[in-house]
């Protein structure tokens, strides 16, 4: 049984229901009426939430899905307690040992992130693509940055720590 829903939720999470049970019907037998347990990101609960009723309708597949965190959800899976794992990152190093089996990592849904800044004094921050990038990868790590300065010309940064 744990097979079979492996192989149902690979296709389940594609973005469609329609996509997925046309890669079901060629690739899998349907175990009708069972409940495949997920849990994770609360990111992406409202997706998982409207689906539900579509691939009820459409494959008569219960979808459980519990929004408490990606933490939780990668935790989940790796215990075994669910079927699948919703997470906006990949498991860590230390995590995957603990991954029993074959497993896809399949994106679903796809957002914006606000960065949020509190600045005395500044209140129109630019930030461009490539120094938003290196301040999440930790490369640049203080207000005024060489390239946070170029794109803020007469913005008076401080010399703190970006946190």
């Amino acid at each position: 049984m744990r097979t079979s829903r492996k192989l149902m939720l690979s296709a389940l999470t594609v973005t469609s229901a329609l996509v997925a049970q046309s890669a079901m019907a060629q690739t899998a037998t349907l175990d009708k009426g069972i409940t495949v347990n997920g849990s994770g990101s609360t990111f992406m609960s409202n997706f998982v939430e409207q689906c539900k009723a579509d691939i009820k309708k459409s494959l008569d597949i219960n979808i459980a899905y519990q929004p408490v965190g990606s933490g939780a959800g990668r935790s989940g899976f790796i215990t075994g307690t669910t079927d699948f794992g919703g997470s906006d990152t990949p498991f860590t190093d230390s995590e995957l040992p603990k991954v029993k089996g074959k497993f896809a990592y399949i994106p679903i849904t796809i957002g914006g992130v606000a960065v949020i800044y509190r600045l005395p004094g500044v209140t129109d921050l630019k930030l461009n693509a490539e120094t938003t990038a290196k301040i999440f990868a930790g490369s640049i790590s203080k207000w005024n940055d060489e390239a946070i300065t170029r794109t803020n010309p007469g913005v008076n940064l401080p010399s703190e720590t970006i946190r």
